[in-house]
């Protein structure tokens, strides 16, 4: 559900400053007041909005934030975001951190109610989260990002790769040890990071003490894909692509509607790769293509752990706990970009049991091409995928049909 965010410190605020103002109206002075409706409908509190009481702020150098409405998220429940007068926008994140979006050549307001700002354009990005770096690619603003947090054998997306070769985006360390030597003196203007960030606080001290604004991203806790997808409106508004933005999200959820016309297959899907210890790992119930499945009428083989609260997506099997758990799998798919194979002789190299599974027996296990994690803006064309394998109809783009040697 979506959450609503509370604005009445400020607006006590302004209240205050009508009430004295319009005491001095009655000696003859004339006001007036308004009320903000947002386009989807969210109303603001009744905010002033008289023009003399504006030229006064302004002559005291005061830039006033009113309300004029608060976006309605379709699924994304960890950020809300509320516009202003004169083409502010705020974002509020979950974890109570909220910012103010200035627009480009736009003052910056004298009270800034406790927000950090990020003043617009934004460029020379450090993007420790590598899961958002699909977002910028989508926006076409991978140019904004001037470091990187992971190496270039690291990214799947080619306009990183591509930056990275040519030297435009920089490794300038992970989230846990930034060069902070480097994010100075090429002037970082914005670090993006990952909620692991939170298990190393003195990061974000050091960032925020040397003047670089520091967003956390919250897109993994989301716990509807097209909640995550929806992230991109929150990039869209830093870099002034709200439009981009938009179009590209409803694409996208457009795609995983359609679904809805097919109903359940009735076949049951499991998802995995073996690890260099020989461990199975095990795509969890409940996780972001767990739920993918779901829509698009595949049954995920394993349940969700109501109880488990951690936002890792995988567990960790013995082989023959993983067969009596998922061995009746009518689909297997296995992620390739963590461990490459090319063939079903491949996998069975790795562990002979493999061979017992019923998808082996049957011929139906895929291998997902492309890190999901740096894919999260294609929800709607990962949900088609994964329904053309399901029915063997249409083609796919992250998903591919392994043979034998």
């Amino acid at each position: 559900m979506l959450r609503f965010f509370n604005y009445r410190r400020k607006v006590n605020k302004l209240v205050i400053t009508w009430t004295l103002f319009a005491c001095i109206s009655l000696c003859g002075c004339t006001g007036g007041e308004s009320f903000s409706v947002s386009e989807n409908g969210n109303t603001a509190e009744n905010i002033p909005q008289d023009a003399e009481w504006e030229n006064q702020a302004a002559d005291a150098g005061a830039v006033p934030l009113k309300i004029t409405g608060i976006r309605e998220n379709a699924a994304a429940t960890e950020f809300s975001i509320t516009d202003y007068a004169g083409g502010y926008a705020s974002i509020e994140i979950s974890d109570g951190r909220k910012y103010l979006i200035v627009p480009e050549g736009a003052e910056v307001p004298e009270d800034t109610m406790g927000m950090t700002v990020i003043k617009r354009p934004v460029d020379n990005i450090y993007l420790a989260n590598s899961a958002a770096m699909c977002e910028f690619a989508e926006l076409e603003a991978v140019d904004a990002v001037r470091f990187s947090g992971i190496e270039k054998d690291d990214w799947t997306i080619d306009e990183a790769v591509c930056a990275m070769e040519s030297g435009d985006m920089i490794f300038c360390g992970n989230y846990g040890a930034p060069d902070y030597e480097t994010l100075t003196a090429e002037g970082c203007e914005l670090a993006i990071e990952n909620t692991m960030v939170n298990h190393k606080p003195e990061v974000v001290e050091k960032l925020e003490g040397l003047g670089i604004p520091v967003l956390i991203d919250r897109a993994s806790y989301e716990a509807d894909p097209i909640g995550r997808m929806e992230w991109i409106k929150v990039y869209g508004l830093i870099l002034g692509k709200e439009d981009v933005a938009e179009v590209a999200f409803n694409e996208q959820k457009a795609i995983v509607d359609s679904m809805e016309e097919y109903g359940n297959t009735g076949f049951t899907v499991v998802a995995c790769y073996v690890s260099a210890n020989g461990q199975i790992v095990c795509t969890k119930g409940g996780s972001s293509l767990a739920r993918m499945t779901e829509m698009a009428g595949g049954n995920y083989i394993l349940t969700a752990d109501e109880n488990d609260e951690s936002v890792k997506s995988t567990v960790k099997y013995g082989m023959e706990e993983f067969m009596t758990l998922a061995g009746e799998a009518d689909f297997l798919v296995y992620d390739a970009t963590i461990d490459h194979v090319d063939s079903l002789d491949d996998i069975i190299d790795k562990n002979a049991m493999f061979a017992n599974f019923k998808a082996f027996e049957e011929g139906n296990v895929w291998v997902m091409e492309g890190s999901l994690y740096q894919n999260s803006n294609e929800v709607g064309t990962i949900v088609s995928d994964i329904h053309n394998m399901l029915t063997g109809e249409g083609e796919t783009v992250h998903l591919r049909k392994l043979g034998k040697n």
